[in-house]
């Protein structure tokens, strides 16, 4: 049954969220929360679900009292803080248009932060006034795979299975499994780009108005690439919801043991689907660097080949980087258990186990000016990623004073500072509000009420 969202109602719920100055904390979300609760008592209704690795709860608000529930998923990737204000806008939004969120007809669950920790150890770039790409690298963080709450759920089939899920995923499994929901949004977003989105199922007239909210909000659309060569296009912006499950088929198909390649479990919106195979799943990756070239059609006078060659190049020499530091600390006999040391070991991990995996095919026809943003913008900023990653491990696992802690430092540092004034001057200025960026996830989750089975 489809909810009876009224015209007007998106656009009346948007108005609602101020304007916002940065990211919050984890300990600034949870006030938050509580203060939305007790300034709407009984309309928000606070929902301790389960407990993070660390110990912390885990904090879901309730707002509404429908037969169908929507649940949005926040910070499902720690260094994608946007959907933390998404949830928590949405909530307030909700809260002070009572009327409305009664004939709206759902139950809303909203999470605001569902990694918690991982979230804290990004807070060093994420909660400062004044973002800056070097600082973003010093202080990122993405836990591996095998780690992520997103890609945490239990799998099993003959040919793989996954069964280490984070005390996060068991958390949100749990409430998948008590709740039903109809919908499973998971907000995510991305560093730069066009605004695109995942969903589990085509549904056109869904797919329009995902397509046209960003543009009136004046916010570009990037064109649907797959991330996997098992990943398949929806419609030009709209990409099909990855499945642990079609990875594994896929891999067998190609002779190849997803053992070997896959570290991860099944997704949020597959897990659902296994709980309410009507639930309609969806993601939207919203860029906080906005820029129209990541969907410029215009043929661009560059060679594909030397295009991507260079692209390979330049992320090699930053892998060998981390080689390189790793072995040094290795053939020290000072590396130790740790978060970051996980984190690069997991890095390297992946190079190996994408050997033998064909390659995603090249676009055909000319090179455009998209493809060309791609291969330099999109890649120098997971370039940088991954420099950050080195940055924090030498920080973690080198003691302080020596040759090996300060030399290697001062190259990563000296290779940050080259990476990011190279991107912040090609992307000078193009940073979005928050509250625009807010306000495009949110209008996808209302879109999205009017399609549920």
């Amino acid at each position: 049954m489809a909810l009876a969202v009224e015209e007007g109602a998106v656009e009346e719920l948007l108005a609602e969220v101020p304007t916002l100055p940065r990211f919050l904390s984890a300990a600034e979300l949870d006030e938050a929360s509580l203060a939305l609760a007790r300034e709407h008592p009984g309309d928000v209704r606070v929902r301790r679900f389960g407990h993070t690795a660390h110990g912390d709860a885990l904090i879901g608000l309730e707002v509404g009292d429908g037969e169908k529930v929507a649940l949005l998923v926040g910070a499902p990737h720690p260094n994608e803080p946007l959907g933390t204000l998404t949830a928590l806008h949405l909530a307030r939004a909700l809260a002070r248009k009572e009327s409305l969120t009664r004939r709206l007809g759902a139950r809303f669950f909203l999470i605001p932060a569902i990694d918690r920790d991982g979230l804290r150890l990004n807070e060093g770039w994420m909660t400062h006034p004044g973002f800056s790409l070097s600082r973003f690298a010093h202080h990122y963080y993405r836990p591996p795979a095998r780690q992520q709450v997103e890609w945490g759920f239990p799998y099993y089939a003959d040919a793989y299975d996954f069964s280490s899920v984070p005390p996060e995923t068991e958390a949100l499994a749990h409430l998948i499994d008590t709740l039903r929901p109809s919908l499973i949004f998971s907000l995510h977003n991305s560093t730069t780009g066009g605004v695109f989105y995942y969903l589990n199922r085509p549904i056109e007239r869904l797919q329009e108005l995902l397509v046209d909210h960003p543009r009136q909000l004046g916010l570009p659309l990037e064109p649907a690439v797959p991330e996997e060569p098992w990943g398949s296009i929806l419609s030009p912006f709209i990409l099909k919801s990855l499945s642990t499950h079609e990875a594994v088929q896929y891999l067998l198909e190609h002779n190849l043991d997803p053992r070997r390649v896959l570290t991860h479990g099944a997704g949020s919106i597959e897990y659902g689907e296994s709980v309410n195979p009507n639930v309609l799943g969806m993601m939207a990756e919203v860029p906080l660097f906005p820029d129209p070239r990541s969907g410029d059609s215009t043929e661009a006078p560059v060679d594909r080949t030397s295009l991507e060659a260079e692209r390979h190049q330049r992320r090699e020499r930053v892998v060998n980087l981390l080689r390189s530091a790793h072995h040094t600390l290795q053939r020290e006999g000072v590396l130790r258990p740790g978060t970051f040391r996980d984190c690069l070991e997991s890095s390297l991990e992946f190079q190996s186990r994408r050997e033998g995996l064909a390659p995603i095919p090249s676009p055909e026809g000319p090179v455009t000016v998209s493809e060309v943003f791609r291969n330099q913008i999109t890649a120098r900023f997971t370039d940088l990623r991954l420099l950050g990653t080195l940055y924090r491990f030498i920080g973690e696992q080198a003691a302080p004073g020596t040759f090996a802690r300060e030399g290697l430092l001062r190259s990563t540092e000296d290779q940050i500072e080259h990476v990011a004034q190279g991107l912040e001057g090609n992307l000078k200025g193009r940073r979005a509000p928050l509250v625009d960026l807010v306000r495009a996830q949110m209008a996808a989750g209302l879109h999205a009420l009017r399609y549920l089975a």
